[in-house]
């Protein structure tokens, strides 16, 4: 609601107006009574109106309308209106009336456009026998007395108290109007150190589009110092006036000299997970009105040692500072001394607690609860419904493993992605061993392609992170797989794949997600039939004489195959030796998306492989390997193929939600099963 001021003036302070502003006069020499408000009369003639005075807006978009009445005991003969202008200066309102239904009445109404500089409404009547009367109002324009605007600050009471010690603000709530709207509002800190004169500094300022009518409300928090004693506020509107008010301050603890120490980021106990280094991030706050000269943080143990973690020498009544403090397995708590410059000495101490979320901690040092990956896999409960987490620690471990189907809803984590290695050397044409260590197979048969997998994850509802996995069995060994992955529902999250032929095989009709991984390798290094969606990752191609591939796609099961989106395709590999893919299967489907593609990748883009048929479209590709809609790809038609560059609309088709919804089936079922569920849950679980 708009709050208004209005102030009026006595029709006695008007007296002099109004008497400059009625004229009378009459060929009979017969005076005029002004003595009553609604009538102004010759002894034959009367103009009567619904005015006295008037009070009016320039800002209003209805105007006015005055209306009266004239009155003669002889016919009329004209009725004219007037206004009154600044420079005293009779402006006439149309043409004289001289032409009257009724000769003895007339019923005036006038609709007045009025302005700034007007002073009075005037009506001038005439008879046919040249009498004449008079009738003045004096218009009062409002808006000249409304200028200055109308302040309220809250808090709304005598004088704001402000405790002066980490919470040293104090918030003002600013409510402003004026008819001619808000322009400015800047906003002073009032000071006085000692019996020094006032001193008053711009804390901030505002300005605003000027809104004639319209109030405007702002809230501002200022910061106050040991010495304020008020906040002054200038509010000026549309027509440069400007209101002051002022919030008298009262600092309640100048005195203060002991250190008050707060760290807000936690609440009650210092939390921290077991996972990369158990740490947690501290935003510590200190404040002494005496100043400050050291702090000091320490880490309690069990045992009931204390260590200082950090010194440090500091100057001023504030200190913020960010500690990042790491909680171990004998960590009891931690803890903040502050010592003023006085010498008081302050200290906060917060228990602290390790977040163990681990099922299985994995740890070739035998500090976890198994000392191989393989063990743990073991021990892992079939067919739960509820999720198993796998803590792998740092460390290199040479196993040949599979996660089998029954193990579903696991989630393995890796303590860093770049240490935390699973490494085998199996290649296809070797053969089991005899020794019975080979995930699956007889003994003495061929290993093949999917049995040298170092790491095969069968299971559904599987999610890894922060893992290096990789095939070590050399560039000429052949087919030799780093990771297989044959089910639903699968995501790894900041993994490393590597090795060289075949590296990655997506095998089976199944829906996986990868974020922010790094694969590498050589020969058909990404290959196989699952709908995949690879998003920010990093395609690594690997220096070979022949070149080579990256992706070898097989025909999927559902509508999609493999979807890169905010890739990277590079590596060390010669200036147009590798390709996007070629076709493994009939019907493979795979699709390069806002991709940025260094020279590795040969102009044609994409090889062929027999006569297969296939779709290989790229959208908004960038780099000096890249293809636009203006650049030939693939074999110009050759094969029984598509090579296409996609339209804004056509990828569209090719989101993240639209490629997980659906089943991989020949029925596209929709589930709307999307990535975001496997990682919300693992990270609410972790983190």
């Amino acid at each position: 609601m708009t709050c208004k001021l209005q102030f009026f003036f006595s029709l006695a302070a008007l007296s002099g107006l109004l008497a400059a502003l009625t004229l009378t006069s009459c060929k009979k020499d017969k005076n005029l009574d002004n003595n009553t408000p609604e009538e102004e009369a010759s002894a034959t003639l009367s103009i009567s109106l619904n005015f006295d005075s008037l009070y009016v807006d320039v800002f209003q978009t209805n105007k006015p309308t005055i209306a009266g009445k004239v009155a003669a005991s002889d016919n009329l003969q004209s009725v004219a209106c007037y206004v009154l202008d600044a420079y005293d200066e009779l402006l006439p309102i149309g043409a004289p009336v001289t032409e009257f239904e009724n000769p003895k009445e007339y019923n005036l109404q006038v609709d007045l456009s009025f302005n700034e500089v007007m002073k009075a409404f005037q009506v001038v009547a005439t008879d046919v026998k040249g009498n004449v009367a008079t009738k003045a109002i004096p218009l009062l324009v409002v808006d000249l007395l409304r200028w200055e605007p109308e302040v309220v600050l809250l808090p709304l009471r005598d004088t704001a108290a402000v405790t002066l010690a980490i919470a040293d603000t104090l918030p003002i709530a600013v409510r402003a109007s004026s008819s001619a709207g808000i322009a400015s509002v800047k906003v002073y800190l009032v000071e006085q150190q000692g019996s020094a004169p006032l001193t008053e500094s711009l804390a901030f300022e505002e300005d605003l589009t000027p809104r004639p009518y319209e109030q405007e409300s702002r809230s501002y928090t200022i910061t106050c110092t040991p010495y304020t004693v008020a906040v002054k506020v200038a509010v000026g509107n549309g027509k440069g006036h400007v209101k002051y008010v002022e919030q008298p301050v009262k600092i309640t603890d100048k005195n203060l000299v002991t250190p008050q120490i707060s760290i807000p980021s936690v609440n009650d106990t210092i939390k921290a997970s077991l996972s990369l280094a158990s740490q947690a991030t501290l935003q510590v706050e200190i404040f002494s009105a005496a100043g400050l000269s050291s702090v000091r943080y320490y880490d309690h143990k069990a045992n009931g040692d204390s260590v200082m973690l950090k010194s440090l020498d500091v100057q001023g009544l504030k200190f913020t500072d960010s500690y990042v403090f790491t909680v171990t397995g004998s960590t009891l708590g931690f803890s903040v001394t502050a010592i003023s410059g006085n010498g008081a000495v302050a200290r906060l101490y917060k228990p602290a607690k390790l977040h163990n979320p681990y099922n299985i901690i994995v740890a070739g040092d035998g500090s976890g609860t198994h000392t191989t990956i393989k063990e743990a896999f073991a021990d892992i409960p079939g067919n739960s419904n509820n999720p198993t987490v796998v803590f792998i620690k740092k460390g290199v471990y040479r196993e040949w493993l599979i996660l089998e189907s029954s193990k579903r809803n696991v989630i393995l984590v890796g303590e860093h992605a770049d240490s935390t290695v699973i490494t085998y050397n199996a290649a296809a044409p070797d053969p089991y061993p005899a020794d019975g260590s080979a995930p699956k197979g007889a003994s003495g048969d061929a290993i093949g392609t999917m049995g040298s997998a170092t790491l095969h994850v069968e299971a559904e509802n599987f999610y890894a992170e922060n893992l290096t996995i990789q095939n070590t069995a050399g560039i000429s060994a052949g087919q030799a797989v780093a990771l297989r992955t044959t089910k639903d529902k699968q995501v790894f999250v900041r993994c490393n794949l590597k090795g060289f032929q075949d590296t990655h095989y997506t095998h089976g009709n199944g829906r996986q997600y990868y974020k922010n991984c790094r694969i590498e390798g050589t020969v058909d290094f990404i290959f196989g039939n699952a709908a995949a969606y690879f998003d920010e990752c990093v395609l690594y191609c690997l220096a070979r004489s022949a070149g080579g591939e990256v992706t070898a796609g097989a025909g999927p099961a559902g509508k999609y195959g493999y979807v890169f989106n905010n890739c990277r395709v590079e590596g060390n590999a010669a200036a147009g030796s590798y390709s996007l893919g070629r076709p493994w299967q009939d019907n493979c489907h795979v699709v390069f998306m806002n991709t940025a593609m260094s020279s590795v990748i040969k102009a044609r883009g994409w090889d062929t492989w027999s006569t297969k048929a296939y779709k290989y479209y790229e959208y908004n590709s960038s780099g000096a390997g890249a293809g636009s809609a203006s650049v030939a790809r693939g074999n110009n038609g050759t094969d029984p193929a598509t090579f296409a560059y996609l339209t804004d609309e056509e990828a569209a088709d090719y989101t993240l939600e639209k490629v997980m919804r659906l089943q991989p089936n020949a029925e596209q079922t929709v589930d709307n099963w999307h990535p975001s569920q496997l990682i919300n849950r693992a990270e609410s679980i972790l983190r």
